[in-house]
């Protein structure tokens, strides 16, 4: 059994500016990073920071009992614990009726996510500075061990 997350996005180089460093520190300790979309324009990006592309629908980690993490800038939908193991990380502002099971956290990059992350950003055309950290908002983990940076404050 390994760990996975899927990353979902309409566009990858909004992914990779939100989570890019995430992405990358994951799959250097060994888990499984799909990007699920249909922006495959983008594919080198992606290369660089270890991901994979896959199309909606095909295998995206929906209805697998495997740990995993599931990354989007949609709002989590209602469903429960026992329906979907995955844990719920989203980037961007929450809809106000999720805002009570959401919580701020922020995952802390490494020097080396964060160069590879400006390598990707570079690779999609946009040009940022790098922080050293990426904010997200999660739900309660439920069928994963998922140890970010510690909370937003």
């Amino acid at each position: 059994m390994g760990y996975r997350i899927d990353v979902v996005t309409e566009s990858v180089p909004e992914a990779i500016r939100h989570v890019g460093g995430f992405i990358f520190d994951r799959g250097r300790a060994g888990w499984r990073v799909v990007v699920v979309t249909d922006d495959v324009a983008h594919r080198r990006a992606l290369t660089i920071l270890g991901a994979v592309i896959e199309s909606p629908g095909l295998g995206d980690g929906v209805g697998t009992t495997d740990p995993h993490v599931r990354i989007s800038a949609s709002v989590v939908g209602g469903g429960t614990a026992q329906e979907d193991p995955a844990q719920h990380l989203l980037w961007g502002r929450p809809a106000p009726e999720a805002t009570g099971r959401l919580h701020p956290v922020r995952h802390h990059l490494s020097a080396a996510a964060r160069t590879f992350k400006a390598q990707a950003l570079y690779c999609t055309g946009l040009t940022a500075t790098v922080e050293p950290w990426e904010s997200f908002w999660a739900d309660e983990p439920t069928g994963v061990s998922m140890h970010l940076s510690g909370s937003v404050r």
